[in-house]
């Protein structure tokens, strides 16, 4: 709602905001029926399944 009402890219915007903010590791391969249902694109997903998280951003068990 907010990216349409300021004119944004909202797939764009949400895979920039993972790349800036998450720190965890991805839990693939997706139920892309359900996630599709949940409102997440096919772009968004295929973006989410190839992503590489650098091993700095991967918390050590423990910690």
């Amino acid at each position: 709602f907010l990216c349409l009402q300021r004119g944004l890219d909202s797939e764009q915007l949400f895979l920039e905001l993972i790349n800036q903010y998450f720190t965890g590791q991805m839990c693939g391969p997706f139920d892309h029926e359900t996630r599709l249902k949940a409102g997440f694109s096919a772009t968004e997903l295929n973006a989410l399944e190839h992503m590489k998280i650098p091993v700095a951003h991967f918390k050590k068990p423990g910690s």
